[in-house]
């Protein structure tokens, strides 16, 4: 965060005196998912297709009598099924770094071996920006009836969202688990608004201070357009300790970014994105 403040001078002639400030506003969460106990179902098939034991010159032994005590005797995943026993096995044929997964037959020697073939830990990373440049003028005009001038603030944004998803490479489309797409997207939003509070009456008896207020804003969003929300109300203290307020407002809210630039996904899987909170921006006293 960044800004500066100040005052304006007697140059200013009417004016003079009023507060004036810039300043920019940068924000930046970002998060981590790790997703565990899923499967690479492209392994799996692999793990799971054909497969033979092998010697040295990719003959094919005998699995009634060959195991993984055997010396020189190694399991291997196969394209195809292998033919009789004593046969050779083209090095085509075979996939490379793949371990063969027995899932009927209970525990064995090399099981570990197999599942970390077939599983894996990924890691999601997602992020939430905002920047914020505004710009702000404030100050007293006159005074009607009351001890209080009528002020008015007017001022002008711009504010800038952004978010992004990065996805492990084997969610987006190899995962048993939950599979989505990497995305980034954001938008932009130019505002203009203004508040000026009316002090009618004050110092009198049964009237503490009667208020008027009236705020306005108009928006225009890079995505769909522009619109306008105003407040107008009124506060009323008989006495010093009771006051009574009355507001009408009309207001809308824009999606959050991750949402709105949200990837695709396998079943609208929330994730650190889309639990993320922007903060809300408020008609400035």
């Amino acid at each position: 965060m960044a800004g500066l403040d100040g005052s304006l001078g007697d140059w200013s002639g009417p004016l003079s005196g009023w507060a004036w400030d810039f300043d920019y506003n940068h924000g930046r969460t970002s998060g981590n998912q790790l997703e565990t106990g899923q499967l690479r179902m492209p392994n799996v098939a692999n793990a799971v297709g054909p497969s033979a034991w092998l010697d040295a010159s990719n003959h094919v032994l005998n699995p009634a009598t060959t195991s993984a005590a055997t010396p020189g005797a190694r399991a291997a995943c196969l394209r195809t099924a292998a033919g009789a026993t004593g046969s050779t096995v083209s090095t085509s044929n075979i996939i490379l770094g793949c371990v063969p997964f027995d899932v009927l037959h209970g525990s064995y020697p090399g099981q570990i071996v197999a599942k970390d073939y077939v599983s894996y830990d990924g890691t999601d990373f997602g992020t939430n920006q905002q920047d914020i440049w505004s710009a702000n003028l404030s100050g007293d005009l006159f005074k009607i009836a009351s001890e209080r001038p009528v002020g008015l603030a007017f001022g002008a944004d711009y504010r800038r969202e952004s978010a992004s998803f990065q996805n492990n490479p084997i969610n987006s489309g190899e995962s048993s688990g939950n599979n989505s797409l990497s995305t980034y997207g954001g938008y932009n939003v130019k505002e203009l608004y203004g508040e000026l509070v009316i002090p009618l009456l004050g110092g009198m008896p049964f009237v503490e201070d009667l208020e008027l207020q009236a705020a306005a804003r108009y928006v225009d969003y890079s995505t769909f357009g522009s619109n306008s929300t105003y407040k107008l109300g009124a506060r009323f203290s008989p006495f010093r300790d009771l006051t009574v307020r009355a507001v009408r407002r009309r207001r809308r809210q824009l999606s959050r970014p991750a949402r709105s630039v949200q990837g695709a996904d396998g079943c609208r899987h929330q994730g650190p994105l889309h639990r993320a909170r922007r903060p809300h921006r408020r008609f400035r006293r």
